[in-house]
C-alpha cells in the first residue's frame, strides 16, 4: 500500500527511467486512503525496498548497520541516484547520500521544505526535557542537512523558498516543482468563465484550505482571520480539509468563537479536493515556515486565487500571470484586511480568479517530473 500521490509519483518516475528502485520506511498500520502498489501503471519495472520506521534515536542506531548494507547493494545496482532528504534520525535518504559519497558515486537531492526550520518551529511548542531534546536535534539538523546538500552533484529544490535557502551551498541548484495534478485536472475554460462570473455575486465568500492541521501551517492564525472577518460582519463559508494533531484545538476554537460557518472536513480524496478548490473564491493560507506546499499550485490550477503570508514561493508562482495577494508573515490583521477588500471589490476577485488559472497552466505532473528526470540524467550520466 502506498499514499495516492506517491503512487502517482512512482508512475511518473517509471515513465522517465527504465527501472526504478524505491526505498522507504514501512508503517505498521494502514492509513486511510492508501492504495495497492500493484495498481501503479508500470509497477513491473519498480522494485520496492522496505526500510524500518526508525525515527527514534535508539531504533535508528540499532537498525543502521543492516540498512547501510542494503543501501550499498541497491546503490551499486543503480545508474542514477536521487535522494529525497529531510530530517536526521530515521532519514534513510540522508544515510543513503553518505553511503553513496563513500562509494564514490554522484547523487542528487530533492527537498520541498527547509527541514531544520520546520523541526525548530515544532520543537518550540514543546516544553520540558522533551522540548529540550527536540530543539537540540533541530539545532544539529541544520549543519547535517547542509553537508548532505553540499556534497550532492545536483540540488532539486521544490519552490523558491527551498531554492533560496539551499542554492548558495549546492553545486548545481535548480528550482523545481512537485505537483500531482495533470493538465486534465486544470479548470476548463467554460468552468473558469462561470467561476469568474460567480465571483461577482455579493454572496458569502467561499474560503478554502487543504493541508495538515499542524503548527507550521498556521491553523490558529487561519481561524483568527476568520474571527476578525466575522466581527466585521463579512459573510463567508470556510473549509479546512486535512487531518492533523491540532484538529481538536481547532474544534474548540471554532466552538468558543462561534464560527458556525467554518467546516473541518478532514481528509478528502482527490476528486473532492478538486471540487472544493473549483468552488472556492479564494485559498487562504498562513504558512509559518520556509516550505513549498503543493496545495498552492493545486489551487491556482483550479482558478482559485491564493491569499496568505508572503514568501518567495507564492510570489514566484504568481510572478508571471498573477493570481495572489500576500501580506507579512504573522500579520493576521493584514490578511483579514486583504480578504475583506476582496469581498468589497468583486470585480477584483473575478480578475484574480482568471489570473490564478493562467498561473496554474504553467504546471502539470507530467511536465514537472520530466523536468526533474532530465536534470538527473544530465548531471549524473
Amino acid at each position: 500500500m502506498f499514499e495516492p500521490q506517491a503512487c502517482n509519483g512512482l508512475r511518473l518516475w517509471s515513465e522517465n527511467f527504465e527501472r526504478v528502485t524505491v526505498a522507504c520506511p514501512v508503517l505498521n498500520a494502514k492509513p486511510a486512503g492508501y492504495l495497492p502498489v500493484s495498481d501503479i501503471p508500470g509497477v513491473e519495472r519498480i522494485t520496492f525496498v522496505p526500510l524500518p520506521y526508525a525515527y527514534r534515536l535508539d531504533h535508528f542506531a540499532t537498525k543502521l548497520p543492516s540498512v547501510v548494507r542494503s543501501l550499498r547493494q541497491h546503490i551499486a545496482g543503480s545508474r542514477y541516484l536521487s535522494f529525497a532528504v529531510g530530517g536526521m534520525f530515521g532519514d534513510w535518504a540522508s544515510v543513503a547520500a553518505i553511503v553513496a559519497r563513500r562509494m564514490g558515486r554522484k547523487y542528487s537531492v530533492w527537498t520541498d521544505r527547509v527541514e531544520s526550520a520546520v523541526a525548530w518551529s515544532d520543537a518550540t511548542n514543546v516544553t520540558g526535557l522533551r522540548g529540550m531534546y527536540r530543539r537540540t536535534v533541530a539545532h544539529l539538523m541544520k549543519p547535517y542537512e547542509r553537508y548532505i546538500i553540499r556534497q550532492a552533484e545536483v540540488g532539486l529544490f521544490h519552490g523558491r523558498d527551498c531554492f533560496e535557502a539551499y542554492s548558495a551551498i549546492s553545486r548545481n541548484p535548480y528550482c523545481v516543482h512537485d505537483i500531482h495534478l495533470s493538465a486534465e485536472n486544470q479548470i476548463g475554460s467554460s468552468d473558469l468563465v462561470l467561476k469568474a462570473a460567480c465571483a461577482l455575486n455579493d454572496g458569502p465568500l467561499r474560503i478554502a484550505y487543504v493541508g495538515r492541521a499542524v503548527s507550521m501551517k498556521g491553523p490558529m492564525d487561519w481561524l483568527t482571520v476568520l474571527s476578525i472577518l466575522r466581527e466585521r460582519g463579512i459573510p463567508f463559508e470556510a473549509t479546512w480539509a486535512g487531518d492533523g494533531e491540532l484538529l481538536p484545538e481547532m474544534r474548540r476554537r471554532i466552538d468558543e468563537q462561534r464560527l458556525f460557518f467554518v467546516q473541518l472536513a478532514g481528509n478528502l480524496d482527490r476528486p473532492e479536493v478538486l471540487r472544493l478548490l473549483g468552488s472556492a473564491n479564494l485559498f487562504m493560507f498562513c504558512h509559518k515556515t520556509p516550505e513549498s506546499p503543493r496545495c498552492l499550485i493545486e489551487a491556482l490550477m483550479r482558478g482559485c486565487p491564493i491569499v496568505g503570508y508572503r514568501s518567495s514561493y507564492p510570489e514566484d508562482l504568481t510572478a508571471k500571470n498573477g493570481g495572489g495577494i500576500f501580506v507579512g508573515r504573522d500579520d493576521v490583521q493584514g490578511l483579514a484586511n486583504a480578504v475583506a477588500e476582496l469581498h468589497g471589490n468583486r470585480a477584483r476577485l473575478a480578475e484574480l480568479t482568471r489570473y490564478a488559472a493562467e498561473s496554474g497552466k504553467l504546471y502539470s505532473d507530467d511536465a514537472v517530473f520530466r523536468h526533474r528526470s532530465e536534470l538527473i540524467k544530465r548531471h549524473l550520466s
